[in-house]
């Protein structure tokens, strides 16, 4: 095991991809005004993102469930997108394999790539249209109930619609990549008989901690695995502890519980980082991947196994299915 002067020099060493990333919704919930470049110091900042070595973030478009629908839900997400080109110039967006790898090797160097959370839009656009939008990954629900299927907060939740399965048909021959979170299992599992193409979960907690629909049970981890996917651990108290009071040893502990179990290779962070309000004491912001990382050393963890954690393990998968 290193000594800690050791892990104080090394840990931040290992270049960052953090799985889901709300900085679009946080921008515009507090501070629409301002470009990602002027935003003051936050869990998020520029500053925060290069203490924690953060190079590559998936960064979710999200769509409320308010705005599902065939009137409202395409309006809206060009609004996002309006605003993503007009505030977030400052990052670098990922298309290509070759834009993955100068973010990731690049110090000091941020790029995104785009994940459309709630995909109830897509229903409306031709594939065309679909292929356009830019999207890496696609998340088919948020908590509640769309055209697609049922999310997470739907009571008595049921599997997948007509018009889902003709969606996860076309995002399959697209090559997209779909994104479990938030989808309820009845629909989970559908899509995994259904869909041949990659899967992820990009944030998530674990049943086994935290009994709550939005998280994994041991089954669903399992057959992730099998499918390659990677499952990004997310830092929100609220799917870590059934109380939402957590830290980072709880993230450590839950890493530690799904890598024993389950291997190495499919874990990954996905913090939700700008997509919740209750504060990991200890994690309290992107600066502080480096403690992390320490705290995984310090726990036994092989250099080259944290650095798969932090980022790549993310890096293979998109360097893989990148569209």
């Amino acid at each position: 095991m290193l000594h800690h002067a050791e892990i104080s020099q090394n840990n931040s060493s290992f270049p960052v991809i953090d799985g889901h990333v709300d900085l679009l919704y946080l921008m515009m919930q507090k501070y629409s005004n301002l470009s990602f470049a002027d935003l003051p110091e936050n869990h998020l900042s520029i500053k925060k993102l290069k203490q924690g070595n953060v190079r590559v973030i998936i960064s979710a478009f999200y769509c409320e469930d308010r705005f599902n629908g065939p009137e409202k839900s395409v309006p809206h997400l060009k609004t996002l997108f309006y605003y993503a080109e007009k505030n977030l110039k400052s990052i670098k967006q990922i298309i290509t394999a070759n834009d993955l790898n100068r973010a990731f090797f690049t110090p000091n160097h941020l790029g995104s790539i785009s994940l459309l959370e709630n995909g109830d839009s897509l229903i409306d656009m031709t594939p065309e249209d679909v292929a356009k939008t830019g999207f890496a990954a696609v998340g088919l629900t948020h908590a509640g109930r769309n055209r697609i299927a049922d999310g997470n907060g739907v009571k008595s939740p049921k599997g997948l619609t007509r018009a889902g399965r003709n969606l996860i048909k076309l995002l399959d021959s697209q090559k997209i990549i779909i994104d479990t979170a938030h989808l309820a299992e009845p629909g989970f599992w559908e899509l995994i008989d259904l869909f041949n193409g990659p899967v992820i979960a990009s944030h998530t907690g674990f049943k086994k901690f935290c009994n709550l629909p939005r998280n994994l049970s041991e089954d669903q981890i399992k057959v992730l695995v099998e499918k390659k996917a990677v499952i990004g651990i997310t830092v929100n108290p609220e799917m870590l502890a059934m109380n939402q009071k957590a830290g980072i040893d709880d993230i450590v502990f839950q890493i530690d519980w799904a890598v024993q179990k389950f291997g190495i290779k499919n874990i990954g962070i996905g913090s939700d980082f700008g997509g919740f309000d209750v504060e990991n004491r200890g994690m309290e912001n992107s600066g502080l991947f480096g403690t992390l990382a320490e705290k995984l050393i310090n726990r036994g963890y092989l250099k080259d196994d944290v650095a798969g954690i932090m980022g790549t393990n993310w890096h293979r998968f998109y360097l893989k299915n990148i569209p």
